[in-house]
């Protein structure tokens, strides 16, 4: 027969064991729950700095261009009317687009004046422009 005090540890026991258990399950569900919350703030600042890296790739060179076409310089070279002129201008331009292209870190920089249609590029002018001749213009 069981007594009374064999039955009693095997209530404290029982008891003891059940509340270990629900314990250690209440510590998996809020470690789970710090997880999760843990694994979406990651997920956050990776697709923050995936964000910034996409901006800095894509708008940095609008933003140079933007920049290089408020330049006083680049507005002068790009305002000569003639071929002489852009003769004349050369050097200055090339220096220039020199100073565009180390400055910015870009491996090629050219201008192109419309009214002269003259191709500058870093060796001075390239080539002057025949849009109704030449297709590739």
């Amino acid at each position: 027969m069981i007594t009374l005090k064999k039955l009693s540890l095997k209530i404290i026991i029982f008891t003891f064991v059940i509340g270990m258990l629900a314990i250690l399950l209440l510590c998996v569900s809020k470690s789970r729950i710090a997880l999760q919350e843990n694994y979406e703030n990651d997920n956050r600042v990776v697709a923050g700095l995936i964000s910034n890296v996409l901006d800095n790739t894509f708008l940095r060179p609008i933003t140079v261009a933007e920049t290089i076409a408020r330049d006083f310089t680049t507005k002068e070279i790009l305002s000569i009317d003639t071929q002489k002129e852009a003769q004349k201008i050369a050097p200055l331009a090339a220096e220039h687009l020199k100073s565009l292209r180390d400055g910015f870190g870009y491996s090629m920089v050219y201008a192109v004046s419309d009214k002269s249609k003259t191709f500058f590029s870093v060796n001075g002018i390239s080539k002057y422009i025949d849009v109704e001749n030449d297709p590739a213009d």
